[in-house]
């Protein structure tokens, strides 16, 4: 009998053992995994940051007459040329028409001028010998001012047609005016010309300039000018840089700082840093560790003990904080929600809510 008793209370034991294992592993498997960090203090920094790239500070458009045709390109884009090198040619037979009509309208112009004078000097010579002397003062008035609209016209038309003599005499080829880079093509072979360019040519006379656009929350912040950091590689960074700022249409910020540095080159990019302002916190957390309730309002989950059925367990629960600021991955919170002492739960490997069991690790 006594054996059969301690038997029973073995298995008892036994069964105990296995169902407070079972019963710890199945609670395991529900509860959450989670890092966490506490609160500290740390320096909110707000900037703006940006890629940029190294370009020539001036370029010079390129262009010929207007209605021509690009029959030959010499040189290509990032091409180095000389002053006076051939940049492109334009179709000798569709110039030898340009100047054709440019001379026809030169002459048509010139006769014109001179019918005018001629109608002017006989409206002069009747007004004198006409009582109404007034009207004839009026009609020679309104004469000179038609030649003098005919004479602007042709001085006009003149200069076209010396220009397009000039681009025949050339050989139909227009000419770098200055050692540089070509920066653009604009105008393939066979396009026809207009008033824009055909092709652009940086000055390198004219020194470097850093360019690049950001965008983000913090460029509200900036003004006109800000100084900032141009960093190429480790070996390579300037300090202390003076931008100037232009505001895009699209809500960009364009920052452009001229360079002058061994070693920066046109076409080089770099990394540009602009420090707006910085204030010392004594409650930071990282973001992840924000819950948006609505707006400005937040909470945050801390990791708590608790005894429960199988011993001390560590909860989740919910604590609203006040935010401050936010900058560099971290948000600043209003001092006494949160102590020193207390976990944050900065990542989980399941959405947790108040109450939850949680299993902690730090971050």
């Amino acid at each position: 009998m006594r054996r059969k008793t301690a038997l029973a209370l073995f298995a008892f034991a036994v069964a105990m053992a296995c169902f407070a294992m079972l019963a710890r592993a199945v609670d395991a498997a529900g509860v959450a995994q989670v890092k966490t960090v506490n609160v500290g203090a740390r320096t909110i920094a707000h900037k703006v940051q940006a890629q940029g790239v190294v370009a020539f500070r001036g370029e010079t458009a390129v262009l010929t007459e207007a209605g021509q045709v690009v029959s030959a390109l010499f040189a290509r884009e990032g091409d180095t040329v000389q002053a006076g090198e051939a940049l492109f040619a334009v179709d000798a037979g569709v110039l030898d028409d340009g100047i054709e009509r440019a001379s026809v309208a030169v002459r048509k112009l010139d006769i014109d001028i001179a019918s005018m004078r001629n109608a002017a000097a006989a409206a002069v010579a009747t007004g004198a010998n006409d009582a109404g002397s007034g009207g004839a003062a009026a009609s020679g008035a309104a004469a000179s001012a038609s030649i003098e609209s005919l004479e602007l016209d042709r001085r006009l038309q003149q200069t076209t047609l010396d220009r397009l003599v000039a681009l025949r005499d050339a050989g139909g080829e227009v000419l770098a005016p200055h050692s540089g880079t070509v920066v653009s093509v604009l105008a393939p072979v066979g396009s026809m010309t207009s008033t824009a360019a055909v092709l652009t040519l940086a000055n390198p006379a004219m020194g470097l300039v850093v360019e690049a656009t950001a965008t983000g929350g913090d460029i509200e912040d900036l003004g006109s000018e800000a100084v900032g950091t141009v960093r190429f590689s480790d070996d390579l960074v300037l300090q202390d840089v003076v931008f100037s700022i232009a505001r895009d249409v699209d809500g960009g910020a364009r920052l452009s700082a001229n360079v002058d540095a061994e070693g920066v080159t046109a076409g080089m990019t770099c990394a540009v840093t602009v420090d707006l302002s910085s204030s010392e916190y004594a409650t930071c957390l990282p973001l992840e560790a924000l819950h948006q309730e609505g707006p400005s309002r937040f909470s945050v989950y801390v990791v708590e003990d608790r005894e429960g059925f199988l011993g001390t367990e560590q909860v989740a629960r919910s604590v609203s904080v006040t935010v401050l600021d936010t900058g560099d991955g971290y948000a600043a919170l209003a001092d006494g929600a949160l102590s020193a002492r207390q976990q944050a739960v900065v990542r989980s490997d399941k959405v947790i809510a108040e109450g939850d069991k949680v299993r902690a690790a730090d971050a």
